[in-house]
């Protein structure tokens, strides 16, 4: 509990340190959600040196929050001493889904998901956290594969893409209805996916298999590309 936040903030040191040569920003969230905002690329991205180092950075707190999720220690998180930069540090796992790095990407969504799995399960509801949920973490995970340089051939972005769905599954599940109108009816359609589709994808994403989530990754796989080839 004392340990944590000395690490994350010492972690925001590193990242936020000005690089000497010219290399791409992570990109915020945006505050309106477009399919014309294409703001972070993948595969384009050229990424300096130091750039790799920060995402290195990035790696090892984001696999450390893993740990703290998975051993069911997340307690530390919302302790007296981290609430004041808890939202801090979830602002800064979501920037992290914009890196460049799909394996960054990966872990991120991965953290994401498991906040989303405890932070807003009836038991265990966070002050707050299911308003962040639905107006800055539902709409990344659609924003971020729906960039044109997100290669859904690729292996890791298949990865990726199995944990934006667990992520969307989770929140669906939790917060129920009000999820599926955030998703579907909103989200969806205002980055330029047909209604009728994202109302298809919801019942499926509502009605899947959480030991086996492959199935409704494949069905957002092909509701990007319907999206891209319109």
């Amino acid at each position: 509990q004392q340990i944590f936040p000395t690490l994350a903030s010492r972690t925001f040191e590193i990242i936020s340190l000005p690089s000497s040569a010219s290399s791409s920003p992570i990109s915020s969230p945006p505050s309106t959600f477009r399919s014309d905002q294409t703001n972070t690329s993948f595969s384009s991205i050229v990424i300096s040196e130091e750039e790799r180092e920060k995402n290195e950075v990035r790696k090892v707190f984001l696999v450390t929050l893993s740990l703290i999720f998975k051993n069911k220690i997340h307690s530390i998180l919302t302790t007296e001493q981290m609430m004041p930069i808890l939202f801090s540090v979830l602002s800064f796992i979501l920037q992290s889904t914009t890196s460049g790095d799909m394996s960054v990407a990966k872990s991120s969504f991965a953290a994401l998901k498991n906040s989303v799995i405890f932070w807003t399960s009836e038991s265990n509801q966070l002050s707050g956290y299911s308003d962040f949920v639905l107006s800055k973490i539902l709409p990344m995970t659609v924003h971020v594969p729906l960039q044109p340089t997100f290669d859904l051939g690729d292996a890791v972005a298949s990865q990726v893409l199995l944990e934006i769905v667990t992520c969307q599954y989770h929140i669906l599940q939790n917060l129920k209805e009000v999820g599926r109108v955030v998703l579907c009816i909103n989200i969806l359609p205002s980055m330029g996916i047909d209604p009728t589709h994202s109302s298809q994808y919801g019942e499926i994403l509502k009605n899947g298999n959480v030991n086996d989530l492959t199935p409704v990754r494949d069905a957002f796989k092909q509701l990007i590309r319907l999206k891209r080839s319109q």
